[in-house]
């Protein structure tokens, strides 16, 4: 993907950690729920996806800024993501909000990517 870095991977991950982790708390309710098992055991259990959930989502302020960069350099500044980048530390404490900005900011700078490239 040509004027892209290699944060992209970053932003694209946040979406599909956000849907494992919905998918993961709807497991982990109906566990407890089904079988009456601690929810504090079943957390043990989830603490590596979740600290890797909190990785990508410390991660993704700085990935997006860093990809916005890239993108601004190759597009001679027809594109600025910086915005998307500021209000992505918001979503650091709101997750669905986190994976929103992701997408958008991804549309937007493909959108920019591809108008320059024509």
């Amino acid at each position: 993907m040509s004027g892209a870095s290699k944060w992209r991977y970053a932003v694209y991950a946040m979406p599909a950690v956000t849907a494992v982790e919905a998918t993961l708390g709807l497991f982990l309710v109906a566990v407890v729920a089904r079988t009456g098992v601690s929810l504090a055991a079943l957390a043990v259990l989830a603490a590596p996806f979740l600290l890797a959930a909190l990785v990508v989502r410390l991660l993704l302020p700085i990935a997006i800024r860093a990809d916005a960069r890239a993108v601004y350099e190759t597009t001679d500044g027809a594109f600025d993501g910086e915005v998307y980048a500021m209000a992505a530390v918001p979503g650091i404490f709101v997750p669905v909000v986190d994976s929103f900005i992701a997408l958008r900011y991804l549309q937007r700078s493909r959108r920019a990517l591809d108008n320059y490239e024509e």
